[in-house]
């Protein structure tokens, strides 16, 4: 039982070894990455004309062309919110602001008075 526990416990540490080097590896000629052909971009950025295929060769014209860049996407994404913001602006609360005052004066000597008043409004405002 102690033996069987000890050799579980030691295979654990199995992983601590270094792993094998590329360079003990039998790779096979066509797939190694070396000459004039390991600068090249892969894939092909034009891979579609493999194929021979007029069709295909204006399909991808056509979506290429068509093909937005990330920045254009994102200024169309911007509009779109302002215009989400402007048409439920209207849902927003709003406050209007007015103010008043009236001043009056009595005399005494006459027992008639005399009222001065002066009232101040503003244009609504929204908020």
């Amino acid at each position: 039982m102690a033996a069987c526990l000890g050799l579980a416990l030691l295979s654990g540490c199995a992983w601590l070894t270094a792993p094998p080097s590329d360079a003990d590896l039998d790779t096979p000629l066509l797939l190694r990455a070396e000459g004039p052909e390991a600068s090249a971009q892969w894939p092909d950025p034009a891979w579609w004309q493999g194929f021979g295929s007029a069709e295909l060769d204006r399909l991808m014209a056509d979506a290429m062309g068509r093909n937005q860049t990330i920045a254009a996407t994102v200024a169309q994404l911007e509009q779109a919110d302002a215009q989400v913001r402007i048409a439920g602006s209207g849902l927003l609360p709003s406050a209007d602001l007015s103010y008043s005052r009236q001043r009056q004066q009595a005399t005494s000597a006459t027992g008639s008075s005399t009222a001065r008043r002066a009232t101040r409004t503003t244009r609504p405002t929204r908020t």
